[in-house]
């Protein structure tokens, strides 16, 4: 954190796939610190006097460390250590509803092998891309680097799992790989980089009660790119039925989720990936441009579709917060209490305290926000408006909370005028912004319009459409973030939007560049799906990503 490098091994950061912030810049590594690295590359690395420090960023620095150490590995002629093989020949067959699966285990049922490694013990060496076992072939289709500790040590608490599709197996038809994943979707389109982050959608993990493979093309819709950003809509009564809503008794209708995060997979229309918030008034999912990752098949047109969803919203914590707030809900139970009292994020009250607001206020709130009555904050997924008629530059809170005088029920968002929201990480005063709130139902807004926003549980921050397409999208200007999946910090206790008032801070604010997120080439809006090239990619991209 505060640029100390000693005794790091720059193998492992490659290894693990850590790519520094460019913002971080290497006058905040110490001289000595950096010595210290050439100490420790000089110990793993005879080919450490090739180095070369650059001054811009650290992201080079590591690129060109990495790219030493894989010399001398090849040339040293190290053994990979034998991994841990955690399944072999995973199948549907047998798994019950909680169980965890992926993509992969729908489409390679059988001939899906999964190699882990503990990242500190691979010293910087490169598993296989193919290997034999007998009269088997395995190869690789994608890795995933996962925490088993839930520490942010290099190496120490990380784990790499390595996803092979076995193209050679007794009994089964032999694949060539590259071409069964052209069947899924046109990978051949993407740069060599695009193609082994849309691989990573494969081993998405979610219970084998969220996949559904009976829906078709004709239930979807493509809708026009409009600040979405990642997020679709679904019918409300789809979403009912998908999740069987109303036939578990245990199960209240104020705890049925609003948004689902999904991964669609289909030949004919491609990969996509998001939110879908539920919407009524229509009868078809809704995707914008913004949702597809790789486009449809060359290959193959079939119709048919595979949607998983990886979380339903709001998530459990959210909703046994929703308990505390309002006074119609039962209570969470006692864990979730227990559970919350958790130390605040440092990085919220650095972000505060640099803000100008009150040391005592800040400490006041932290230990406030550990009982009931003193939480004023939460973790709220956001989502565009599926209304499309919130005021432009403001936001909606769904939920309930209790009025302080009559102790009855209200919207959370009634009475209320404005709200810290934030996004992690935040490191810029641009990455944090007080947004006003809809808190009365808009002029333009039909009474069933507004109701059904205010019937949504709590968990969600529902952002605004800007009506000027040349307006930075609200969720853009909060620490560069989306609206497939992205949490945002929400905080509403009174005392501390008051420094917020102070015109100098607000000026830090709005001083800072914010790139807008909605014109980089992370998803295919209108016009590219329009003039790409189905004629463009490399013939050997598996190889090459």
């Amino acid at each position: 954190g505060k640029g100390n490098m000693d005794g790091l091994r720059i193998t492992e950061l490659e290894t693990i796939g850590f790519q520094w912030d460019a913002r971080v810049e290497t006058r905040n590594i110490k001289h000595n610190s950096r010595r210290s690295v050439e100490r420790q590359r000089k110990i793993l690395d005879p080919h450490a006097a090739r180095l070369q420090y650059h001054v811009k960023t650290v992201k080079p620095l590591v690129r060109n460390m990495a790219k030493c150490g894989q010399e001398s590995r090849q040339e040293s002629g190290m053994v990979l250590k034998s991994p841990i093989i955690m399944e072999e020949s995973m199948s549907m067959k047998g798994r019950n509803e909680q169980t965890m699966l992926s993509y992969f285990t729908i489409w390679a049922d059988g001939r899906l092998k999964i190699h882990k490694y503990k990242v500190a013990e691979l010293k910087g060496q490169t598993p296989s891309k193919v290997f034999k076992e007998g009269n088997k072939e395995f190869v690789l289709a994608c890795s995933k680097i996962m925490k088993t500790n839930g520490g942010f040590t290099f190496g120490q608490s990380k784990e790499a799992k390595l996803f092979y599709i076995a193209t050679k197996y007794p009994g089964m038809k032999e694949w060539n790989l590259q071409k069964e994943l052209e069947k899924i979707a046109d990978f051949r389109s993407l740069s060599p980089g695009k193609a082994v982050a849309r691989l990573e959608h494969f081993n998405t993990s979610f219970k084998k009660d969220h996949l559904w493979t009976d829906l078709k093309p004709s239930d979807f819709e493509y809708v026009r790119e409009d600040s979405h950003l990642g997020c679709g809509f679904i019918p409300e009564e789809m979403l009912c039925k998908l999740l069987n809503y109303g036939k578990k008794k245990e199960q209240a209708s104020s705890e049925w989720a609003a948004a689902i995060q999904v991964r669609i997979f289909a030949p004919s229309m491609g990969i996509f990936k998001g939110m879908l918030v539920k919407k009524s008034g229509i009868d078809k999912i809704q995707l914008p441009s913004s949702m597809k990752k790789v486009r449809e098949s060359r290959r193959n047109q079939e119709p048919s579709v595979v949607m998983i969803a990886k979380q339903l919203f709001p998530a459990h914590s959210n909703r046994y917060l929703g308990r505390y707030l309002s006074p119609n809900l039962k209570d969470p139970p006692t864990s979730f209490e227990a559970s919350h009292v958790k130390r605040f994020s440092d990085m919220y009250k650095r972000l505060w305290k640099g803000f100008g607001v009150p040391i005592e206020d800040i400490k006041r709130y932290v230990e406030g926000a550990k009982t009931r009555n003193g939480l004023r904050h939460a973790s709220l997924v956001g989502v565009c408006d599926p209304t499309g008629k919130l005021p432009e530059g403001h936001v909606f809170v769904t939920g309930e909370d209790k009025c302080p005088l009559t102790g009855q029920p209200k919207p959370f968002v009634e009475g209320r005028e404005k709200l810290f929201v934030s996004r992690s990480p935040c490191v810029e005063p641009s990455d944090a912004h007080i947004l006003p709130v809809v808190n009365t139902k808009p002029n333009n807004m039909q009474r069933n319009e507004w109701d059904h926003l205010c019937s949504y549980p709590f968990g969600l921050i529902i952002f605004a459409t800007p009506k000027n397409k040349k307006v930075i999208p609200l969720p853009v200007k909060v620490a560069d973030g989306d609206l497939d999946g992205d949490q945002y910090f929400v905080c509403w206790d009174s005392k501390i939007l008051e420094t917020f008032d102070d015109e100098d801070v607000q000026r830090k604010m709005k001083a800072s560049y914010v790139i807008d997120k909605s014109k980089r080439s992370g998803c295919l809006n209108d016009k590219e799906n329009r003039v790409i090239s189905r004629q463009l990619g490399s013939p050997n991209w598996l190889e090459e990503a």
